[in-house]
């Protein structure tokens, strides 16, 4: 039941930080981080480094962020050069 929440969570929040579904679920980020990485294995969830936060967000500024983004059936295994 939360794997399936925390899907529509990210899909409807693209590029939201794993800090803010952390916080939207009560969770802690390493625990969300754990529940994530069978999706991200089978690259239906793609996470990106973006470096150390401000700490404006609520964080801890020295810690890094990540940001998440579901990925499509049809983008899996895409990748766009510039």
């Amino acid at each position: 039941m939360i794997l399936q929440a925390l899907k529509q969570y990210i899909e409807s929040n693209p590029g939201a930080t794993l800090n803010q579904v952390a916080r939207h679920f009560s969770m802690d980020d390493d625990a969300t981080l754990a529940m994530l990485q069978p999706w991200v294995k089978r690259h239906r969830l793609q996470i990106v480094k973006l470096g150390s936060c401000s700490g404006n967000c609520g964080c801890s500024a020295s810690e890094d962020q990540w940001q998440l983004f579901w990925q499509s059936e049809h983008s899996i295994g895409v990748t766009c050069s510039a």
